[in-house]
C-alpha cells in the first residue's frame, strides 16, 4: 500500500514538473526564434507568407498548432492568404477531434469554420 501511494506521489510530481518545464521550454524556444518581433510584424502587419510559414513550422514542431490560430485568422482575413484559412479550419477540427470531451462544436466554432470557408462544420466529419 505504501509503494502504491509513493508511486502515485512520484508520478504526480513528475507530471506537474514536466508541465511546468514544458511551458518554460516552449517560451524559451519561441523567444529564441530569429527576429521574434520581426516575425510577428511580418505576419500581422505585412502579411509575409514566408514569415507565416516559419511561425507555422515553429508551432507545429512544438505540437502547439492552436498557438497559430490568431496568426492564421489575420493572414486569411487581413491579407487574403487562403492556405491560412484552411489552417484555421484544420486547427479547430483537430482540436475537437483530439479532445472528444468537448463534445460537438459550438456556435462560435461553427461560425469560424464557415467564415474561413470550411464546409465540414459538424463534429461527425
Amino acid at each position: 500500500m505504501k509503494k502504491l501511494f509513493f508511486c502515485c506521489v512520484v508520478l504526480s510530481l513528475v507530471f506537474f514538473i514536466g508541465s511546468l518545464l514544458g511551458d518554460k521550454l516552449y517560451g524559451i524556444y519561441y523567444n529564441t526564434l530569429p527576429n521574434h518581433a520581426e516575425i510577428n510584424k511580418g505576419v500581422l502587419v505585412d502579411g509575409d507568407v514566408e514569415e507565416y510559414k516559419t511561425l507555422k513550422g515553429c508551432f507545429c514542431s512544438l505540437k502547439k498548432p492552436e498557438k497559430l490560430l490568431f496568426y492564421s485568422m489575420v493572414m486569411a482575413k487581413q491579407h487574403g492568404y487562403e492556405p491560412a484559412g484552411e489552417d484555421v479550419c484544420n486547427i479547430i477540427n483537430e482540436w475537437y477531434d483530439s479532445h472528444p470531451a468537448l463534445g460537438q462544436k459550438g456556435k462560435r466554432a461553427q461560425f469560424l469554420l464557415e467564415e474561413f470557408g470550411h464546409q465540414k462544420a459538424s463534429h461527425q466529419d
